[in-house]
């Protein structure tokens, strides 16, 4: 099984008045999005389904990458903030598809996937619009992973063509040039661990 850990994009500011399930992508998270989506297709990413926390800036997010990859979505109430990887291996248990994209949020996204590949999650590191891919022989369990890319959003936009996005920081992935179309394989070089830790 392949998982793909997506977070949501850049979301507005929580106020008064306006609660954390409500709060909307910015316009500047949409057009991220939207030029994410097009990497995304470039690399020939194709779930079979996308799976997404109800919340309004995670479902706007699978509502721009789903129709763009001719991948359906679904909402997943198990992907709410404070998800768990027992929540998410219950979720799994009634999908039994090959490739899976997961939106949701910090720092639920990456602690799940540090547990499958039994790593520190402070060593994933996953902006808003960054992706996270998950490889796991048998059945979904703590330790069975192998962290097979990390995309940070600035390689991502550069990817889609994105030249404004400039030099992409953060943890650095090799990607394999003969890695089939529909796959995505690196090797993390470097983690630093940041204190981005917001939903």
């Amino acid at each position: 099984m392949k998982l793909f850990f997506l977070r949501h994009g850049i979301a507005e500011d929580a106020s008064d008045g306006l609660r954390d399930y409500d709060r909307a992508l910015t316009d500047e998270g949409r057009a991220q999005l939207e030029r994410t989506a097009h990497a995304l297709l470039r690399l020939g990413i194709k779930p079979d389904v996308i799976l997404t926390s109800p919340l309004v800036r995670a479902k706007q997010t699978a509502a721009i990458v789903g129709p763009a990859l001719d991948v359906p979505f679904e909402e997943a109430n198990e992907l709410q903030p404070g998800c768990l990887l027992d929540d998410l291996l219950r979720l799994l248990s009634r999908y039994p598809l090959e490739t899976i994209m997961l939106v949701g949020h910090q720092p639920d996204l990456a602690s799940m996937a540090a547990r499958l590949i039994n790593a520190d999650e402070r060593g994933l590191v996953l902006k808003k619009g960054g992706l996270i891919r998950v490889e796991i022989t048998g059945r979904p369990q703590a330790g069975r992973g192998r962290l097979s890319g990390l995309l940070t959003p600035k390689m991502l936009l550069l990817m889609a063509g994105d030249t404004s996005a400039g030099n992409p920081n953060g943890p650095a992935v090799e990607l394999s040039t003969e890695t089939p179309p529909n796959t995505l394989s690196g090797k993390v070089k470097e983690a630093p661990f940041d204190h981005d830790n917001g939903a």
